[in-house]
């Protein structure tokens, strides 16, 4: 009985432990606002594919109030998605530096 009381508790300090290191490691690399912009993106541009659906099978399709939308989601998806430094600077070796 004894044991099994201790191997719990080790084990919860463990969990416990390791836990806060996953926090305190995604609060470091601010994870949790890159992956609340990754989603909001997904569901905007889900949205903008039933918005064309819809506007396809109503016939009332207006290509103009479509455009801006389109360009609103991309300039918000643009200047808030997360930038990952390694492959910013792949991309400015490959295509910028000469």
């Amino acid at each position: 009985m004894l044991s099994a009381v201790a191997t719990s508790g080790v084990s919860l300090v463990a969990v416990s432990t390791v836990s806060l290191l996953i926090q305190s490691w995604m609060k470091h690399k601010d994870l949790d606002l890159k992956i609340h912009n990754c989603t909001y993106a997904y569901q905007r541009y889900e949205h903008l594919l039933n918005t064309i659906k819809d506007m396809m099978r109503s016939g009332d399709f207006d290509p103009s109030i479509l455009y801006q939308s389109m360009n609103n989601i991309d300039n918000y998806v643009c200047d808030n998605s997360p930038i990952i430094d390694k492959y910013l600077l792949k991309y400015d070796d490959y295509f910028i530096s000469e």
